[in-house]
C-alpha cells in the first residue's frame, strides 16, 4: 500500500503535526534552501556538459575546461535564482539577500 501524497514515510496517521509532513513549514524552509538549489542546478549543468562531451568528444583539456564551465554557469545560475524577488507575501528580495549573506558570515 501506497502512503498518501501528503505523508512521507514514518509520519503520523493523525494528521497531529508529530510526523513529517511535505506541506510543514520546516519542509517548505529546506527546499528553497539556496544550497539545496545550488545543488540542483549545478548537477543539471554538470549533466548538459556531460551530454555536449559525449556528442562532441574533444580532447581531455577541452573535456576538463567544458566540466568546469558547467559547473560555474550552474553556481552563478542558482545565485541568480536565490536573489530573486519571492512569491506574494514572502520576504523582499533585500531581506532574502541580507539573510543570506548574515549566515555566511
Amino acid at each position: 500500500m501506497r502512503p498518501s501524497m501528503g505523508h512521507m514515510p514514518g509520519a503520523s496517521p493523525g494528521g497531529d503535526g508529530a510526523g513529517t509532513r511535505t506541506d510543514s513549514p520546516d519542509f517548505r524552509r529546506e527546499l528553497n534552501h539556496s544550497l539545496h538549489w545550488t545543488s540542483v542546478i549545478s548537477m543539471a549543468t554538470l549533466g548538459l556538459g556531460i551530454v555536449f562531451l559525449m556528442v562532441e568528444r574533444p580532447d581531455w583539456l577541452w573535456s576538463i575546461i567544458t566540466l568546469v564551465m558547467a559547473l560555474l554557469v550552474g553556481v552563478i545560475l542558482a545565485q541568480l535564482k536565490a536573489c530573486r524577488p519571492p512569491a506574494k507575501g514572502g520576504p523582499t528580495l533585500d531581506e532574502t539577500c541580507n539573510l543570506r549573506s548574515r549566515r555566511l558570515e
